[in-house]
């Protein structure tokens, strides 16, 4: 699947699975992902167990310079159900001249 953002400063934008995920021993959350994003902005990897509150696993900001194999442990969420999100952050400095363009992968 691919995530693309709004082009726009002030903006959010975000993408999260619609129904919860069980997390069983030894579950990685793994995507590659490229991006051009400008320094005031962010984009976050998060995880929630109530799809309301989100724990931030990893932001990122700045120019990837090609596709980025990215995976993260979900040992804390283990023989639970999560929902994941990505979620993309401007700034009202930005000139809306960068946007992330994420491909998304998990093994889930």
């Amino acid at each position: 699947m691919n995530f693309y953002s709004q082009n726009n400063i002030w903006q959010v934008s975000s993408m999260s699975t619609i129904e919860p995920i069980k997390v069983n021993r030894g579950t990685d959350l793994s995507f590659w992902c490229w991006y051009e994003i400008d320094n005031w902005d962010y984009a976050f990897v998060e995880v929630s167990r109530d799809a309301r509150i989100y724990d931030i696993i990893d932001s990122f900001t700045g120019i990837s310079k090609g596709w980025i194999y990215k995976t993260y442990s979900l040992k804390n969420y283990e023989d639970e159900s999560i929902f994941i999100r990505f979620r993309y952050t401007t700034k009202g400095i930005n000139k809306g001249r960068r946007k992330p363009t994420t491909r998304i992968t998990t093994p889930i």
